[in-house]
């Protein structure tokens, strides 16, 4: 066997495959320059393979995921109902409502307000397991920004949004809340 050298240079050293008495055998790998027609092909088939992928993922209406999480906020928001608090010295229950495929968590957000700076404590109470709110009974308080007030929630979880003022600056306040 003639020991050669790449054209590159390149020399791969494997042991034999069959063991004889530990030897070793030289292969010699010949690398050739791709034509212009084989770079133009392999170049093509790769264009073709992501047109074709992408046209497939348009064709089955996958979209970006950026899209996706703000479509579905849009579906979730966009069906929210618009609530109004008047002051009191008790918690104020809303509901029972029921919640659907339309948003994973359930969210609320101040509308306005009569005072600048008004806030709502709310919490949610899953009324077929327990009289209790969530989250060992605390409330989370509330602004004018889209905030969860219970999060990864099944779909048709039957609950009761229980909202007392976090002060006396909450005398009327408008709110959404989206299920």
């Amino acid at each position: 066997m003639t020991d050669r050298s790449v054209p590159d240079g390149t020399r791969v050293t494997v042991p034999n495959g069959v063991p004889l008495k530990g030897s070793s055998a030289t292969i010699q790998i010949a690398f050739r320059p791709l034509t212009r027609t084989e770079t133009t092909m392999i170049r093509s088939r790769a264009f073709a393979s992501v047109l074709f992928t992408a046209t497939a993922l348009l064709g089955v209406g996958v979209a970006p995921a950026s899209a996706q999480s703000s479509a579905a906020a849009i579906s979730c928001y966009g069906g929210a109902k618009t609530l109004t608090y008047h002051y009191q010295e008790a918690a104020k229950e809303y509901g029972t409502f029921t919640t659907s495929s339309r948003c994973g968590d359930i969210n609320m957000r101040l509308l306005s307000t009569d005072v600048p700076g008004a806030f709502l404590d709310a919490c949610v109470v899953f009324v077929d397991h327990t009289t209790k709110c969530n989250h060992d009974n605390k409330y989370s308080t509330h602004g004018t920004p889209w905030a969860t007030v219970a999060t990864d929630v099944n779909d048709g979880t039957h609950f009761v949004l229980r909202v007392h003022a976090y002060d006396t600056d909450a005398q009327n306040v408008t709110f959404q809340l989206a299920y």
